[in-house]
C-alpha cells in the first residue's frame, strides 16, 4: 500500500517536471525569437548609425567648404557691399542648424543602438540561465523516473515474494491436513 502509494507520488512528480520541462522549453523558444527579433534591430539601428555618420561626414565636409567660400565671398562683399553678405550669413546659418539636426539625429541613433545592445545581451543572459534551469529540471526529471522505475522493480519484487508466501502457506497447510488426516486414521 505504502509502495503503491509513494509510486503513485513519484509518478505525479514526474508529471509536473515533465510539465515544467514542457513550460522551459517554450519560454526559450519564445527568448530564442525576441533574441532573433532584437538582434535584427540592432542590425537596423548599427545601419541607421552608419548612415548618420557618413551624413554628418559630407555635413561637415559641407560646412568646410561653406567656410572657405564665405571667406571668399567676405572678401568680394568688401566690395560688393553688405547686402550679399548678410545674405551668406543666412545660408551659413542655416547648414549650422542642418548641421546640428544631423549630429542630434546621431547621437539619439547610438543611444538607441546602445539600448539594443544591452537588451540583446540581457536576452543572451537569459537564455542561458534558462538553458540551466531546463538541464537541471531535465536530471531532476531523470532522476526521478529511475526512482519511480526502482520503486516498480521493488514493488514487483515484494508482489512476487508476496506470491511465493502465499504459495508456501498453501502448501503448508495442505500438507498440515494431509498428516492430520493420516494420523486420524
Amino acid at each position: 500500500m505504502a509502495l503503491d502509494q509513494e509510486a503513485i507520488d513519484l509518478r505525479e512528480r514526474l508529471e509536473e517536471q515533465q510539465d515544467l520541462v514542457t513550460i522551459c522549453n517554450e519560454k526559450l523558444r519564445k527568448a530564442e525569437l525576441a533574441v532573433v527579433e532584437a538582434e535584427s534591430e540592432l542590425s537596423k539601428e548599427r545601419t541607421l548609425s552608419e548612415e548618420t555618420l557618413r551624413a554628418k561626414a559630407s555635413l561637415e565636409k559641407q560646412v568646410s567648404e561653406l567656410g572657405l567660400r564665405i571667406a571668399d565671398l567676405e572678401a568680394a562683399t568688401q566690395t560688393n557691399g553688405p547686402r550679399s553678405a548678410s545674405h551668406l550669413q543666412q545660408k551659413l546659418d542655416d547648414k549650422s542648424s542642418q548641421l546640428d539636426a544631423e549630429i542630434r539625429n546621431r547621437q539619439e541613433a547610438l543611444r538607441v543602438q546602445r539600448r539594443s545592445e544591452r537588451m540583446v545581451r540581457d536576452l543572451q543572459h537569459q537564455l542561458l540561465e534558462r538553458d540551466k534551469l531546463k538541464a537541471r529540471q531535465e536530471d531532476d526529471a531523470a532522476k526521478t523516473e529511475q526512482k519511480v522505475k526502482t520503486l516498480r522493480q521493488r514493488v514487483e519484487e515484494l508482489v512476487m515474494s508476496e506470491n511465493n508466501l502465499t504459495i508456501s502457506k498453501r502448501k503448508a497447510e495442505r500438507d498440515s491436513m494431509e498428516h492430520k488426516e493420516k494420523t486420524i486414521r
